[in-house]
């Protein structure tokens, strides 16, 4: 339910918004002011629920927008933009196995332990508790 609030897809407001002006239009032709001021709530609800899904940001949105900031940093090699963004329990693992366990493990002292890196790219963002979606892994 709240994804349709938050994360609303185009055609749900467009389709409001449609039914919302035919109500408007066949309660103005007949004078009926009920019926018309309903197509205008119609038209407001939609207008109110694109504004929301705009402007509000979901939990997945939030974690993709700091996942670009953390690649960022990393390109930049702006090392206390990216602890900013870490968490002090942030930790790498690679098949079960722990490769940094900790934020002051992971951003680098020395900036020339990351020499060769050129470029950093992420596919998914995946919350706590779910799976990536599997369309967007390559």
């Amino acid at each position: 339910m709240t994804d349709l609030l938050f994360q609303t897809p185009w055609w749900l407001p467009t389709l409001i918004a449609a039914a919302g002006v035919v109500i408007f239009v066949t309660g103005n032709a007949r004078t009926e002011t009920r019926v018309r001021t309903a197509g205008l709530a119609a038209v407001c609800l939609a207008i109110l629920l694109a504004v929301v899904s705009y402007f509000v940001d979901t939990p997945r949105e939030t974690a993709e927008k700091r996942s670009r900031e953390l690649c960022y940093a990393f390109e930049q090699a702006d090392w206390t933009k990216m602890t900013s963004i870490l968490d002090k329990s942030t930790a790498v693992t690679v098949l079960n196995s722990t490769v940094y366990a900790s934020r002051d493990q992971i951003v680098p002292r020395r900036p020339n332990r990351l020499a060769g890196i050129l470029s950093v790219t992420y596919r998914a963002v995946a919350l706590a508790g779910s799976t990536p979606p599997s369309s967007s892994v390559r």
